[in-house]
């Protein structure tokens, strides 16, 4: 035991022994200064318990601004946070509460070098959610000054998020230049060909927003395919005249051309009759339906007169349910066929008829009031699930809700697997079954159809009217809705 420990001990000794509380030990030091003195002493505490110590007091927004900045000063005097701490002290710079003595102070602290924490902090900021145009502002002037070709993803990353003619534009392009040596459009598509390139997505929605159509097919044709995504990317530009807009399209675009090469060449062929016999444009969202139909000749050969004449008369034939906005009182929406032909896709004919056909089974319509009956019991929220395309067919499949932190019976979560799932199928559905008579929510609500346009997706509403009957509405993510008419809820066959 050194001679100080000796001592401390025999002075709690006696005041114990004269009946006094012994002295509480001082906290951890909470500036520069304090742990400066501390240092001479052996018996201070670790620096890493500083940290922490100073890191809560950071983020307390009940202390004054002078005594949190002086605490994030000693936070930077010991070095590089945890990648824990950073995620919190780059959350609390966007956080527009933060008084600006504090943002400033870690501003100043933080990018003041071209030290490994400074980068830390960038790279972690960079990838924040509602970053700020000011914050953002800053970590590119940072970036400028000291970026390198390491921080190429994350500048691309970030890039992908702001539109063509944000106020950052002109800099993100003399950026990616500067540190890559090359124009800003050249790297980005080489890096596309890089396997161990982690922004691929992000390049691919930077230039499809940036450059025309024209100039960007001339590109990627013009490319060396050293990885699958631009292999990926030449093979659907010369089948489908097609370029991806979003990180999600590009990774279904990649997606198929790993798993579902060997029917791309006959779904490229039934693409170009469409296109030359009424005009359709492909969207990858279209490609199984359209690879399985290129299968089936029987069925692909009809031309679209044929297939609005076929669907005109069945859905002329059947009763109809006005669909209505938001519920009682609101504005009616004439969802009939006719009025809104001239929007309709192939695809969207081709759904269409697939999916009256499903619901005309009695088997179909039986399920569905075994269904709307549990759904009526269940009253923690919505069902929902999947229409797929097999065996010349629609087939469909209930999948359960996703849990959710405040139960609502009018609203379908769906679950991860159900969304992975989705890539493969014709369509989504989503049931109103919370109450029998439910002809004040008949067709998609605003919100049903937000979200299909939001994610890309067609999807079909069914809806209870009563005991005896259930109506459907197919709707796609241009927000066109059509009528399917009334069914009845039927016994199945015996």
């Amino acid at each position: 035991m050194t001679l100080s420990r000796l001592m401390c001990c025999l002075v709690a000794v006696v005041a114990l022994a004269a009946g006094a509380a012994p002295a509480a030990p001082p906290g951890p030091p909470v500036t520069v200064r304090d742990y400066q003195a501390q240092l001479s002493s052996r018996e201070g505490y670790p620096p890493i318990v500083i940290s922490q110590h100073n890191l809560q007091r950071v983020l307390a927004a009940d202390l004054p601004a002078a005594e949190r900045v002086e605490s994030f000063k000693l936070v930077a005097r010991l070095g590089a946070p945890s990648k824990e701490a950073m995620s919190m002290l780059v959350a609390l710079m966007a956080d527009a509460n933060t008084p600006q003595p504090l943002r400033e102070a870690m501003l100043t602290a933080t990018l003041r070098g071209a030290d490994g924490g400074a980068t830390a902090f960038v790279l972690e900021a960079l990838n924040a959610p509602n970053l700020s145009e000011d914050l953002e502002a800053e970590l590119l002037g940072w970036i400028e000054a000291h970026g390198s070709p390491q921080m190429l993803a994350d500048v691309i990353k970030r890039w992908a998020e702001n539109p063509p003619n944000g106020p950052n534009e002109a800099r993100y392009r003399l950026i990616v230049e500067h540190i890559s040596g090359g124009e800003w459009d050249e790297v980005l598509l080489s890096a596309m060909g890089q396997q161990a390139f982690y922004a691929r997505g992000s390049s691919q929605v930077v230039l499809a927003a940036r450059l025309s159509p024209e100039e960007y097919r001339r590109k990627v044709l013009a490319a060396r395919p050293t990885h699958g995504s631009i292999a990926a990317l030449q093979t659907f530009v010369r089948g489908f005249d097609y370029i991806p807009a979003t990180k999600a399209e590009m990774l279904t675009t990649v997606t198929l051309y790993v798993q579902e090469r060997n029917t791309i060449n006959a779904a490229a062929g039934l693409y170009a009759d469409w296109r030359n016999s009424s005009g359709y444009a492909f969207t990858v969202r279209d490609y199984h339906l359209l690879a399985a139909l290129a299968r089936a000749p029987e069925l692909a050969g009809k031309s679209r007169q044929e297939m609005v004449a076929e669907l005109a008369q069945v859905l002329a034939a059947r009763g109809h349910v006005a669909h209505r906005f938001g519920g009682t009182g609101e504005p009616v929406f004439d969802a009939r066929l006719y009025r809104v032909e001239g929007r309709l896709t192939m695809i969207d004919l081709w759904n269409i008829t697939l999916l009256d056909e499903l619901l005309s089974r009695r088997e179909i319509q039986a399920g569905i009031k075994v269904l709307a009956d549990r759904d009526l019991a269940d009253t923690e929220g919505a069902w929902g699930g999947l229409v797929f395309f097999e065996r010349g067919r629609a087939t469909a499949k209930q999948y359960p809700p996703a849990p959710a932190e405040v139960p609502n019976d009018l609203v379908y979560l769906p679950t991860g697997r159900m969304l992975d799932d989705s890539h493969n199928s014709l369509c989504r559905f989503i049931t109103h079954f919370e109450k029998v008579n439910n002809s004040d929510r008949v067709g998609p609500t605003p919100d049903e159809l937000a979200d299909a346009e939001a994610n890309d997706y067609y999807g079909m509403t069914i809806t209870r009217l009563d005991e005896s009957r259930f109506t459907a509405h197919y709707f796609n993510p241009d927000g066109v809705v059509v009528s399917l008419g009334t069914f009845p809820f039927s016994q199945p066959a015996q």
